[in-house]
């Protein structure tokens, strides 16, 4: 039978010099939860899961985060097994995936900046962004279309806000790209779109790029 516990502690001892990889299995293999669910040994009552005998307790926010993280150390196993299997086919998705632009202001430099909300596993295929390398506006009569790479883009009214906040671009713009999922009900930066809410899921990837406006 396989020891999970020294299974994980042995992969743990190998992966001191990847803090970031380490705190991710830590939070997902929690030993005392693994034990009671995997023995049917538990009671799922309004606000918590304990124990049968009452020795453990989690309380309901903590076994979601404890799900959450699970799901991702899953997720982070097998897009390293299909990325690195086929990177090429993997290449032409880096533009895919994003939800929402929003426009917005640095408060640093006062200027314009774009804000790009990418579901999460097509984020993490290029950590550079460097499918990003123009914006263009394209302005038709009450409208406004935003596209980033082939595929990345947004179409909406141009009201007068955005209009004044177009006029303020220069020729080149800060984007900041955030990974995102969707939301898991636990406390994480949250993002609600008109069709669906979701959690930010990573720290944002910030560039500068040329701008085109026609």
């Amino acid at each position: 039978m396989l020891q999970k516990g020294r299974a994980v502690n042995y992969i743990l001892a190998g992966l001191e010099g990847q803090p970031e990889m380490y705190e991710l299995i830590q939070k997902a293999y929690r030993t005392s939860l693994r034990n009671i669910l995997g023995h049917n040994d538990y009671v799922i009552l309004e606000d918590r899961v304990t124990s049968v005998d009452g020795t453990i307790v989690f309380s309901a926010d903590e076994f979601i985060q404890s799900v959450y993280h699970l799901q991702e150390l899953i997720n982070t196993v097998l897009w390293c097994i299909i990325s690195y299997s086929n990177q090429d086919a993997w290449s032409k998705l880096t533009d895919c995936g994003v939800v929402s632009i929003g426009f917005g202001i640095n408060p640093d430099t006062n200027e314009p900046s774009l804000g790009v909300y990418q579901l999460w596993c097509f984020f993490n295929l290029d950590m550079e962004k460097n499918w990003i390398e123009v914006v263009n506006f394209q302005r038709r009569p009450d409208v406004l279309e935003t596209r980033l790479g082939q595929r990345a883009g947004v179409t909406g009214p141009m009201d007068q806000n955005l209009m004044k906040w177009l006029q303020r671009v220069g020729n080149s713009i800060e984007v900041n790209v955030a990974p995102i999922m969707p939301y898991m009900g636990h406390l994480e930066a949250r993002v609600d779109l008109g069709w669906g809410s979701y959690q930010i899921c990573g720290d944002s990837f910030s560039k500068k790029v040329a701008v085109i406006i026609t």
